[in-house]
């Protein structure tokens, strides 16, 4: 496991394992490289308001943005396949979520469906 700048990657830096929750910054890139985004990764890191996702990133933990309480906006990657369950849940302030120009319209629905949590039951 490595550390950078206090965010915690795997050694081979594909996994962003934990941003720390008292950083103050609005606006946070996750680097290019990562594909996945641990469980948990950003709990409650409520001074971030927008993140934007590279288009490595394919895997969004469970409850990966839990209580991220001021994000209002979150850009997702064109090659994003699995978003965990609640990985959203209790971002109170999200209105805005901008998907790939390059996803098609069903892929764009199933997204949509995995983050509001109405996939099949």
């Amino acid at each position: 496991i490595n550390q950078y700048d206090s965010f915690l990657f795997n050694k081979i830096g594909n996994q962003l394992i934990h941003y720390p929750p008292n950083k103050r910054e609005k606006t946070y890139t996750i680097p290019s490289g990562v594909k996945t985004i641990q469980n948990f990764a950003f709990y409650e890191c409520n001074s971030l308001i927008l993140i934007i996702l590279p288009d490595s990133v394919t895997i969004m933990g469970k409850f990966a943005f839990y209580r991220c309480s001021s994000l209002t906006s979150i850009t997702l990657s064109g090659s994003l396949t699995t978003i965990g369950k609640f990985a959203f849940y209790r971002c109170n302030s999200l209105i805005s979520i901008t998907t790939c120009t390059n996803s098609s319209a069903f892929e764009v629905y199933n997204l949509l469906c995995q983050i509001l949590d109405l996939s099949q039951q």
